[in-house]
């Protein structure tokens, strides 16, 4: 569903760093990009919605 592996996400939680790609890290930042342009009011369809209208 988030893009992360079972055992990244148990090493996330036992405390050990995720680092994300740069693809990722990108893509990360452009959602909330949009989420915040939309006054925080954007739930995941209309943000994927509007990211695949931007060819994301």
């Amino acid at each position: 569903m988030i893009g992360v592996s079972r055992s990244a996400y148990y090493r996330y939680l036992r405390g050990d760093s995720y680092q994300l790609t740069p693809e990722k890290t990108t893509c990360q930042r452009v959602v909330e990009q949009v989420f915040a342009e939309h006054r925080r009011c954007y739930g995941s369809r209309r943000i994927t919605s509007e990211l695949q209208q931007k060819g994301i």
